[in-house]
């Protein structure tokens, strides 16, 4: 059920989610797959998706002209954190498939080494 925000609850939520995206922001924009903080990331995220969730059962009054700034300046962080985001998944995946080829190749390295192991020398 939606419900009219008035211009003040519109100005509060775009305070509120602004920092939360401000916080994200200054969370990644320096990190790396080996320094994020995964918890805090997953928290803001959470927090995040919680204010847009209750923000979509609403319908904001975005009449007052402090509404307009505010918007432009999440919309410019949103897409900065968007890339970022997508940088540091796309690196995490890399860094996963190192992992994965490392293991196999240790476990293709050690199973040939197993105690039940049989070798076979030839002469040359």
């Amino acid at each position: 059920m939606s419900h009219k925000m008035s211009v003040e609850e519109t100005i509060g939520f775009l305070t509120e989610y602004r920092e939360v995206t401000h916080d994200l922001h200054q969370l990644i924009s320096n990190s790396t797959v080996e320094n994020v903080d995964l918890e805090r990331l997953t928290d803001l995220l959470s927090e995040r998706d919680v204010l847009i969730e209750r923000f979509g059962q609403s319908t904001p009054d975005l009449s007052e002209m402090g509404t307009e700034t505010m918007l432009a300046e999440i919309r410019q962080m949103d897409t900065l954190l968007s890339s970022r985001l997508q940088f540091l998944v796309t690196a995490t995946q890399l860094k996963i498939t190192g992992v994965q080829e490392q293991k196999r190749g240790a476990n293709a390295y050690n199973n040939d080494y197993a105690a039940n192991a049989i070798f076979f020398d030839r002469k040359k």
